[in-house]
């Protein structure tokens, strides 16, 4: 059986994908309130930056594709 990497952007969206539905969970649906959430807790992104309103809106678009 030959097992594939992930792709770094997949691999991201995987790790945060808890953090996203918590947000969810609590009632945090906007992009711009989860990435003020999100840099509020300390989350990290895939290069240690800021988390922005394009980069969440990015992430939930790749997790509802992957369906995590």
């Amino acid at each position: 059986m030959i097992r594939r990497r992930l792709s770094v952007p997949v691999a991201v969206a995987a790790r945060r994908a808890d953090a996203v539905r918590l947000l969810e969970r609590e009632g945090i649906t906007s992009s711009k309130a989860m990435a003020k959430a999100l840099n509020e807790r300390g989350v990290a992104t895939a290069h240690s930056g800021r988390w922005g309103t394009k980069t969440v809106s990015r992430l939930r678009r790749r997790l509802k594709r992957l369906r995590l």
